[in-house]
């Protein structure tokens, strides 16, 4: 069973709390049991002790801004601490279980429990590997027992669908393959600067999300990241993407408009395809390469402007819709692919 101590004013989620000092401490000391805990400076001046039950017990006196939180709801600090001198000999996990039973706790909105998260640590940071909860509306911790949270691990969230909200905690840099594959219900997650991946088919068949919002962080966006994601309306591509990659935005099929962004230098293998809702697109200058049917079945699509005469576009009847009208210059390898497949060609003058 998880436990925090937190402030009335702020919430934290982390892991385990059977022991703390506080010398002036404004912030909640948050670790686990048997731990050695070493302060930090977030946290203020913590004296150095190994944590166990009965620790709790002398320094809970000093926590009067404090209440103490299990799974999600907060209890009466004093009440807690009678409980536990109730039950000197009995374990921490029979106290909270007391807790639970014989008092009555406020619920913390969109409190997570860090003991629905499982995780590998590895060089003082934790991955997030896997998720045990309810769903609804959650907050990754950024802590797991003291222990920073760094990545989303692969396959982390895979097939949750009764998750509906997401917010990734600063501090997290990468989100792995596959992390929030099949969450049919997720409608929104919130992405912290900070995070500079996004893995393949990372939110691959996320059909209820409309809308994301990517932080410039971002440099790498995996093959198909976002394929198959029905619901999706509107996307902002960061400014330091080079590639897009196979069927990163694939079946988008309510996606309307797409800015790709200068720095750009290659769109993959259908990496727009069944994207029926698009209805124009500019590919920059920097662009040196399009991809075998990688606007293939974008049926609405009305036109696609070519900014570079150079643009090496697949050879094939199906890499650009037949009813697209081509905008480029003349002479230009655009140009050159309309007159070969009989599409409209309108020249930039």
């Amino acid at each position: 069973m998880k436990k925090i101590l937190c402030t009335k004013s702020k919430r934290l989620l982390a892991a385990t709390i059977i022991g703390i000092m506080l010398t002036s401490v404004s912030t909640p000391v948050l670790a686990s049991t048997g731990d050695i805990w070493n302060g930090s400076t977030n946290i203020g001046n913590v004296i150095q002790l190994i944590l166990h039950p009965s620790i709790f017990l002398d320094l809970i006196t000093h926590t009067d801004n404090y209440s103490y939180e299990v799974n999600g709801k907060g209890y009466n600090i004093e009440q807690v601490d009678a409980l536990f001198k109730k039950n000197p000999t009995a374990s921490a996990t029979t106290v909270q279980g007391l807790i639970e039973t014989q008092l009555t706790g406020t619920p913390i909105t969109g409190a997570s429990n860090t003991q629905d998260f499982n995780c590998t640590i590895t060089g003082g940071k934790a991955t997030i590997t896997g998720y045990t909860g309810p769903g609804g509306d959650i907050e990754i911790p950024s802590m797991i027992s003291g222990i920073p949270v760094s990545s989303i691990g692969e396959y982390a969230f895979y097939n949750c669908t009764g998750l509906t909200s997401i917010t990734i905690p600063t501090g997290v840099t990468s989100i792995g393959d596959n992390a929030f594959n099949a969450c049919r219900g997720l409608t929104n997650i919130s992405i912290p600067q900070g995070v500079t991946s996004i893995g393949d088919s990372a939110f691959f068949n996320c059909t209820g999300l409309a809308s994301i919002s990517i932080p410039d962080s971002v440099t790498v966006i995996g093959n198909g990241a976002f394929d198959y994601c029905t619901g999706l309306t509107s996307i902002s591509i960061p400014q330091g993407i080079t590639s897009i990659g196979y069927q990163t935005f694939a079946d988008c099929s309510r996606l309307t408009n797409i800015i790709i962004p200068q720095g750009i230098t290659s769109i993959g293998y259908q990496a727009f395809a069944d994207c029926w809702g698009l209805n124009s697109i500019s590919i920059p200058q920097g662009v040196t390469s399009i991809g075998k049917s990688a606007f293939f079945n974008c049926t609405g699509l009305n036109s696609i402007r070519f900014n570079s005469t150079t643009t090496t576009i697949y050879d094939d009847q199906y890499t650009l819709p037949a009813t697209t009208k081509i905008i480029g210059y003349d002479p230009s390898t655009a140009k050159d692919y309309a007159t070969k497949y009989n599409r409209t060609f309108e020249a930039i003058k």
